[in-house]
């Protein structure tokens, strides 16, 4: 009898010393990479532990000089409790508190809600549920037990702008080998016609016949064209030039008949 009582005050210790499994409010991602300006944003999950959970308070912290809370969402079978100390969001002590009903209540691991940030500034932003959250099982009693779920937020400036293309560098043209002398053309010019013994010589007798042949009118005092002006001008384009002797011939040979004519009528 002492064996058995000694035995059941072993099992009794072993079953005090077994922690009890407890709820916890965990964040995800736990590490988050963001760019200055940019939002992101943190999913809160409930795990209810061995009993069923009813009701969760979630209070989150975070930096209010580096990040600031721009919404909340609940994710479906939710009931938000609007009530004052249980629904709130304060980017000044950067402090968010949102509580809702499960009214079947759940066992083991749920979506709780999503929270969207913006980051402000650069830095590391360590975003955590702090122990004023709660998690009612169905006799009303906080099943949250140590230390909650926290994220990181690693925030960096904007990256600079891409330097400009550096200017395309100019290449020099090719010095010519020394001792080679380089040729220049020079353009042709345009060389004149010459003109030819043949072309002057039917320009002179063109001028001479455009000369020749125009007409000097004279007007004599009776009003008609003076002969003597046109005979002149005949005269001196048929015996001019060096046509004396054929003149001169002429002349004797009118004489020779003159004389000739005048014997015979004096017989």
């Amino acid at each position: 009898m002492q064996k058995i009582t000694s035995i059941t005050a072993v099992i009794a210790a072993m079953l005090l010393a077994s922690p009890a499994y407890a709820a916890m409010i965990s964040l995800s991602p736990a590490t988050i990479s963001v760019t200055k300006g940019q939002n992101f944003t943190v999913a809160a999950v409930v795990d209810s532990g061995a009993a069923k959970t009813y009701t969760v308070k979630s209070v989150v912290s975070y930096p209010a000089a580096l990040v600031e809370a721009v919404s909340f969402s609940f994710e479906t079978g939710w009931m938000p409790l609007s009530m004052s100390g249980y629904d709130s969001v304060d980017n000044t002590s950067g402090t968010l508190v949102k509580t809702a009903g499960f009214p079947a209540g759940f066992a083991g691991a749920k979506s709780f809600g999503t929270i969207t940030f913006k980051a402000k500034e650069s830095g590391t932003a360590n975003i955590s549920v702090g122990s004023a959250s709660l998690a009612y099982d169905a006799s009303s009693k906080n099943a949250l037990s140590g230390p909650q779920g926290a994220s990181t937020a690693t925030i960096t400036t904007t990256a600079p702008p891409a330097p400009p293309p550096a200017p395309a560098t100019s290449t020099t043209p090719a010095t010519p080998s020394s001792g080679t002398p380089q040729t220049q053309t020079t353009p042709k010019s345009a060389t004149p016609k010459t003109t030819t013994l043949k072309g002057q010589i039917a320009g002179s007798a063109m001028a001479t016949t455009s000369a020749t042949t125009t007409t000097q009118a004279s007007t004599t005092p009776g009003g008609g064209t003076s002969t003597e002006a046109q005979a002149a001008a005949v005269g001196g384009g048929l015996f001019g030039g060096g046509n004396g002797w054929l003149f001169a011939a002429l002349a004797a040979l009118a004489l020779v008949l003159g004389g000739a004519w005048w014997f015979v009528r004096r017989r």
